[in-house]
């Protein structure tokens, strides 16, 4: 007598299940199907994969982090996020003006982990935090004093000296 596939006793009358030794690894849902070379197949849960659910998923060969190292944890996985970026994935890059960080009118800048302060002309530092000081660099002379208004300077000469914009000449009499 041939028996006939998917059946077993000794006159083939009992059907064979396939999934009764519970052949799928890592709580996943055996199934009958038909008459492929195992004759059952598995559906597997989160995390794994393969004929019988008993390989790990390399989450990380697809390589999802944009800027980053993905890491496998567990049943999924992690992206380890470079500098100056944050996410899921690592897509998203950090904003450092949304702090503020540039005084006296500055504009930021946002870079990659950075920013830039773009100072007005009359202010200089990181933060545009130091005044410049028009009047540092000019020397009046014969005791007069510098005297600014913006970026423009002039010197206030004593009375009685000649000359208009450093106070050069001597006194008159």
């Amino acid at each position: 007598m041939v028996m006939r596939r998917g059946y077993q006793g000794a006159t083939c009358e009992q059907k064979v299940d396939p999934c009764a030794s519970s052949p799928c690894h890592n709580n996943g849902t055996c199934y009958a199907q038909g008459p492929g070379p195992l004759g059952f197949g598995c559906s597997c849960t989160a995390g794994f994969t393969g004929p019988t659910c008993a390989q790990l998923v390399d989450f990380c060969a697809l390589n999802p982090c944009a800027h980053g190292v993905c890491r496998s944890v567990g049943n999924s996985y992690r992206c380890l996020c470079v500098p100056g970026y944050h996410g899921l994935y690592c897509e998203e890059e950090y904003n450092e003006c949304l702090s503020a960080p540039c005084q006296n009118y500055a504009t930021c800048r946002d870079l990659i982990n950075a920013y830039e302060c773009v100072c007005t002309p009359q202010f200089e530092g990181r933060h545009c935090e130091i005044y410049k000081d028009p009047c540092v660099d000019i020397r009046c002379q014969n005791g007069g004093r510098c005297e600014s208004s913006g970026l423009n300077t002039s010197c206030a000469c004593p009375p009685g000296s000649v000359g208009e914009h450093r106070c050069p000449g001597g006194i008159t009499e």
